[in-house]
């Protein structure tokens, strides 16, 4: 019996930059500033803004490292309570905070969508050519389209998430029996890194795990969609 083959590639998102020091990241903040390339390739404030902090204490992320200096003259960006911004190239939010099989949840502003849409074209291939190849399973959902061979809960299995989906940038999870990984451009400004566990979930079925699959994206993406501050 033939079986999807699965291959894991966690994007790294790379980003050419005028070398810089580091800047001192602030002790106290509730935003970040994910920042926007100028035309000499230096990140400066105007990006996307992520709220990292939510009622009752929670905080999506502990500290930051390796902040991005101010160019020139430009003054510390400050919320609404004074407290700076950070101006930064990532983000790992506490995944924990979304949903408890979160492993890694990355977060950085699309400076370059030609290199984000190579990238999400290039792990998407396996599960487009098992669709095509009518070699596997294949299951239909309302939101999402899946591949597997085998037994669903014992082998890997791609699924499509059809309303992230964009021209480009496809949104495909792979499952391994082990781990799912999605590399998502949300929109043309933000690109996320997600990893889970799948070991305690025993779905026997594809629809069923297809289901599950699309389920931990939409709380990812809730959660993301709530942390921007407009």
């Amino acid at each position: 019996m033939k079986y999807l083959k699965l291959i894991l590639i966690l994007p790294i998102l790379t980003v050419f930059l005028t070398p810089a020091a580091a800047a001192t990241c602030p002790d106290d903040f509730d935003y970040v500033d994910l920042g926007v390339m100028n035309d000499l390739r230096q990140l400066q404030h105007g990006g996307t803004v992520i709220s990292v902090a939510r009622p009752g204490g929670i905080r999506l992320v502990d500290g930051i490292q390796d902040c991005v200096p101010y160019l020139g003259a430009a003054q510390p960006r400050l919320d609404r309570d004074g407290k700076p911004i950070p101006l930064i190239h990532s983000l790992r939010l506490n995944g924990t905070t979304v949903s408890d099989n979160i492993e890694m949840l990355d977060v950085s502003g699309i400076h370059d969508l030609s290199t984000i849409e190579m990238m999400t074209l290039e792990t998407a291939a396996v599960h487009f050519g098992a669709i095509g190849s009518g070699r596997f399973d294949v299951t239909l959902g309302e939101n999402f389209t899946c591949a597997s061979a085998g037994v669903p809960f014992a082998g890997n299995i791609t699924c499509e998430i059809l309303s992230l989906s964009q021209e480009g940038t496809p949104a495909v999870v792979h499952c391994s029996p082990i781990l799912c990984v999605l590399p998502l451009a949300l929109d043309d400004s933000l690109f996320v890194n997600v990893r889970w566990d799948a070991t305690g979930e025993s779905l026997t079925s594809s629809f069923a795990r297809g289901t599950w699959i699309e389920q931990v994206v939409a709380d990812v993406v809730t959660s993301l969609r709530s942390s921007i501050e407009r």
